[in-house]
Formats: structure tokens, sequence, C-alpha cells
């Protein structure tokens, strides 16, 4: 297989198959889904295709194969093994423990020994580092773990809260100004397959703040609402620039230089999704 696919950078498998096939028909105008399947010991000649093509699974039956078609071994074959359970599971429960598998994984592969690309993980995949940096707007503010863990409503550890802290400064998410801290504007980006899963998690923490705040929070101090609209599938895009901008307006008129001296830390978080399905998915 060509050097250059590296598996661990992918975070869905039929991703990753589509680039395999498209590599190795670049290095050899034969290889065809057929001669896949026979390298494999696969009896239908075109299952790479179904399954590159979200037709079919790949189940814990024929993974073995795909393994072999691959020619993945060791903690390649592993992470594949991880991908292919992480996208085909329903448990949520599942899921995250899968993605912790997987994030794992990949760190013990990288053998990069810079803490920058763990920090850069640990923050996008837990809750309460982003709490914890709007915190330091608050007006009665105190760089104090305890503090810090009593004010999330000891949801975290005066440890957690510590190390919190200290990874938002190591990222320059917050600055020690005079003894003070304060919010800086650091750019991190979340292109990779990887980071997107960790995005995912991430959201679900929120949701289930969320949820708790919906049956302990007085109506007066949260705002949980929800709407039912039938949408054409063309009209999918448009709503979600709609939602998107609306997201950017409430964070220019809100957080650009207004929030010093706040309160308390608030999330919103906005959903959309298909509660109803193509009638062929019924069937």
């Amino acid at each position: 297989m060509d050097a250059s696919l590296d598996i661990f950078q992918y975070g869905d498998y039929r991703t990753f198959l589509s680039d395999f096939y498209r590599l190795e028909k670049e290095r050899s105008k034969s290889f065809s889904y057929r001669s896949f399947a026979r390298r494999a010991g696969l009896s239908s000649p075109n299952y790479l295709k179904l399954v590159i093509d979200g037709d079919r699974p790949i189940t814990e039956k024929n993974l073995s194969a795909f393994l072999k078609g691959l020619k993945l071994s060791g903690s390649k074959a592993e992470f594949f093994r991880v991908l292919v359970s992480l996208k085909e599971s329903r448990d949520v429960d599942e899921k995250n423990d899968l993605l912790e598998k997987l994030l794992q994984l990949r760190i013990r592969h990288s053998g990069d020994p810079l803490q920058v690309n763990k920090d850069r993980w640990e923050i996008l995949r837990t809750w309460h580092h982003w709490a914890i940096r709007e915190m330091v707007l608050l007006r009665d503010f105190k760089r104090n773990p305890e503090w810090i863990a009593q004010r999330l409503g000891q949801k975290i550890s005066a440890a957690q809260a510590q190390e919190s802290v200290e990874l938002l400064q190591r990222l320059e998410f917050l600055r020690d100004d005079n003894g003070i801290l304060r919010q800086s504007e650091p750019m991190i980006t979340t292109s990779d397959d990887i980071s997107n899963l960790i995005i995912r998690h991430l959201h679900r923490q929120f949701i289930e703040q969320g949820l708790l705040s919906l049956f302990h929070d007085p109506v007066e101090v949260r705002e949980i609402t929800g709407l039912t609209i039938a949408l054409r599938k063309e009209q999918v895009p448009k709503f979600k620039q709609v939602l998107k901008d609306f997201r950017r307006e409430l964070n220019r008129q809100f957080s650009e230089g207004t929030s010093a001296g706040s309160d308390h830390v608030y999330h919103f978080e906005t959903m959309l999704f298909p509660i109803t399905k193509a009638q062929e998915e019924t069937q």
C-alpha cells in the first residue's frame, strides 16, 4: 500500500477505503474491485465498492478479509478495526469508549514527544475547559481551583480545574497578566477527521449539561426550546447557514468587549437533524 496513505489520520473507514482504492488504481491500472476481492478472499467481487458507497457495512465476519486485502497488520490493523466499530456502533456510550481508544492509538503511533498535539485534542474533547475560559470574565472570578470547581457545581474536581487552567495557558487561550488571568485569541483548527470526531464528543457533553439544566435549573435562567419543521432537501443548507449567521451575530453582540464583569457562564447549543426517514429507509 502507498506509504503516503496514513490510516492514523482517518476518522471514517469508508473515506480511507476510497482513498486506498484511488491510490492503488494510480499505482496499477490493472487493480480493480475484483482483484481486491481475490486478494482478500471475499466471495463478492464488488464488495469493496458497495462498502465505499455506503451500501454495505464491514461486518465482524469479513473484517479479517478486509485487513488481508488492505495488507494491514499490528497497530494499523487495530486502528482500522476500531474505525469500523466506531462507524457501525449505534450505542452512544460504546461510541465514546471507541473514540477514546482511537485517540490513544493515534497518540501512541505518532511518537511525537511534543505536548501540543495531546493538549490540542484534550481541549477539544472536554467541556469544562471552554467553561473555565469564559469564567475568567466573571466579576467575582478567583484563580483558585477549589472556587472554580465549586462554581461549576462540583462537576469537576479542584485538581481538574488546576490542570485545565494550566492547559488553557499552554495553548494560549488564557494569559497571565500580572497575576490576573485574561482571555487571548489563539487559532485552533479542526479540519482532520479525528478532530471532527472529538467535536462530536464535545457537543454530546454540552447536550448532557443541557439535559441537567432542563431538570434542575429554573426556567428564568435557561431557554431550552425546539422547532419541528418540514424542509425540502435543498432548504437544509440555507437553514444551516441562517443558524451559523445567528450564532456569529450573538457572539458579536455579547462577547466582543461586553462580557467583562459577567455573572455566570452560559452555553448555547443549536440542533437541527431529520426526524423523518425516506420511504426506502422504512421498507
